[in-house]
C-alpha cells in the first residue's frame, strides 16, 4: 500500500503548471530536480563494493535570451522547496560564503547500512534562474569546487584564509539553473568548463521558444487541489531515507543499455565527450528520482529505468546546440546567431541576412559564414525570381 496521494509527483506537477508559457521539457525537468532535491544526501544507491550515487543533479535550462522562460519554469518548484523548508543557497554569493553555507547546512539521519547509526550530512540546493550571475565569469574556484561537490564524496577539505585546512562532513549538493549559450560560451573557462569535468556533470535542456501563449498564468479549482497534494507528498518524499533498492528487471535493462551505449555514445563532439562518460551516472540518479517520484518503497524497476533512458535520450537530441558556438573559429558566435536565423525563417534573402547581422560582422565574414554553410549542407544557396530580378536565396535544410 502506498503511502501516497499521487500516483507520480512528476507527472502531476506537470498537470498542475500546465497553464505557463515555458516549454515542457523546462517544466519536466524542474521536476526531476524537485524530487531529487527532497530526498538529498539521506537517501543513495549502493553500487556494488565500490561506488556509491547519490540523487544530486546539476540541471541548466539554455534558451536564446527571453526566448524560453526558464526563470518562470523554475520559479514553481522552488516554491515547493522553500514549502519544504530545504536549504537554499543565496542568488549572488562568493565562494567563501558558499562554503560557509554548506558547513552549516547540517542535518542527521539514520541509515539503514547498519541499522540505528545516526550519520551527519550537509546538503545545499543552488537554484540560479541566472547561473552566470551566480558563478560569476570564469570563476575557476567555485567551478572546481562544483566538480569535487556532485560526486558527494566525504570528507570534503578545503584552504580557509587564516586557520588553514577544514573539513565538511557529508556533503551534497544540487544545482538547477539557466543561462543563454552565449553566456555558457564566454563565461566557463574552458580547461574546466566547457568540454571539461564541469560540463560532464550537468544535463542541458535546450529549448529555443515557449510553448504557448498564455494571456493570464492562472490555477484552475482542480489545479489548486493538485497543489495541495503535491505539497502532501513533497514533504513524504523528504521523509525518505536509507538504500534504494534495484530490481532483478532493472539490471537487466541497465546492463542492455550499458553495453550499447559504450559502443554506440550519441555525441562526437568534444564539448560533450566528458558527458558521454557520464550518461550512466546521470540515469542512475535519475533513476532514484523516478522511483521516488511513484512511491516511498525505495525500489527501483526496469520501467524507471526506461523513462529516464527516455527523458534523457530527448534531451540530448538538443543538447549540442548549447555548444554550437563554441569552438576555435573566431566567428564561431555569430555562425551560432545565423545558423538559427536560417532555420527559423526557413527561407530568407541572402542579402537581408548581411544586413541583420552587419553590427555582428563585416560583410565579407557573412558571406565566408553562408557559403560554407552551404558546402556544408546546412542549407542551400540558389538564385530565385525572373532573370530580370533574380535573388539569391537561403533556404534551410532540415535534417
Amino acid at each position: 500500500m502506498s503511502d501516497r496521494v499521487l500516483p507520480d509527483w512528476i507527472d502531476t506537477y506537470l498537470e498542475y503548471t500546465d497553464n505557463t508559457e515555458p516549454p515542457y521539457m523546462f517544466k519536466q525537468w524542474v521536476a526531476i530536480s524537485t524530487v531529487g532535491s527532497l530526498l538529498q544526501r539521506k537517501c543513495q544507491l549502493n553500487w556494488g563494493d565500490f561506488e556509491v550515487f547519490f540523487p544530486n543533479m546539476y540541471i541548466v535550462l539554455v534558451a536564446p535570451p527571453a526566448k524560453a522562460m526558464k526563470g518562470t519554469a523554475i520559479r514553481p518548484g522552488l516554491d515547493f522547496l522553500k514549502e519544504v523548508g530545504i536549504n537554499l543557497a543565496a542568488d549572488v554569493t562568493t565562494k567563501e560564503a558558499l562554503i560557509h553555507a554548506l558547513s552549516t547546512a547540517t542535518d542527521s539521519g539514520i541509515g539503514d547500512i547498519e541499522e540505528g547509526i545516526h550519520f551527519e550530512h550537509s546538503n545545499l540546493v543552488i537554484v540560479a534562474p541566472e547561473l552566470t550571475v551566480f558563478t560569476s565569469y570564469q570563476n575557476s574556484d567555485l567551478m572546481t569546487y562544483l566538480i569535487d561537490w556532485y560526486d558527494c564524496k566525504t570528507p570534503w577539505t578545503y584552504d580557509t584564509k587564516h586557520q588553514g585546512t577544514d573539513t565538511i562532513e557529508g556533503i551534497w549538493v544540487a544545482l538547477l539553473g539557466g543561462s543563454t549559450p552565449d553566456l555558457i560560451r564566454e563565461s566557463m573557462p574552458t580547461t574546466i568548463g566547457v568540454g571539461g569535468g564541469l560540463t560532464s556533470r550537468i544535463i542541458f535542456v535546450y529549448e529555443e521558444h515557449k510553448e504557448k501563449i498564455v494571456i493570464i498564468p492562472s490555477l484552475t479549482h482542480a489545479q489548486r487541489v493538485l497543489k495541495e497534494k503535491l505539497k502532501d507528498d513533497a514533504n513524504r518524499i523528504y521523509a525518505m531515507h536509507g538504500q534504494f533498492k534495484y530490481t532483478k528487471e532493472f539490471l537487466e535493462h541497465y546492463t542492455e543499455w550499458r553495453i550499447k551505449g559504450e559502443e554506440n555514445p550519441p555525441f562526437a563532439d568534444r564539448c560533450l565527450e566528458g558527458y558521454c562518460g557520464r550518461r550512466h551516472v546521470h540515469l542512475l540518479k535519475m533513476s532514484m528520482i523516478l522511483s521516488a517520484s511513484r512511491n516511498s518503497d525505495m525500489k527501483i524497476t526496469g520501467g524507471d529505468f526506461d523513462r529516464a533512458v527516455k527523458i534523457l535520450v530527448k534531451t540530448e537530441l538538443k543538447m549540442p546546440l548549447v555548444f554550437s558556438g563554441v569552438g576555435t573559429n573566431p566567428h564561431a558566435a555569430v555562425q551560432t546567431r545565423i545558423m538559427r536565423y536560417i532555420a527559423n525563417n526557413k527561407e530568407v534573402d541572402f542579402y537581408e541576412i548581411i544586413r541583420s547581422f552587419r553590427m555582428d560582422a563585416e560583410p565579407i565574414v557573412i558571406e565566408k559564414i553562408l557559403m560554407s554553410l552551404d558546402k556544408s549542407g546546412y542549407c542551400s544557396i540558389a538564385f530565385v525570381g525572373p532573370k530580370e530580378n533574380r535573388k539569391p536565396i537561403v533556404t534551410y535544410e532540415e535534417g
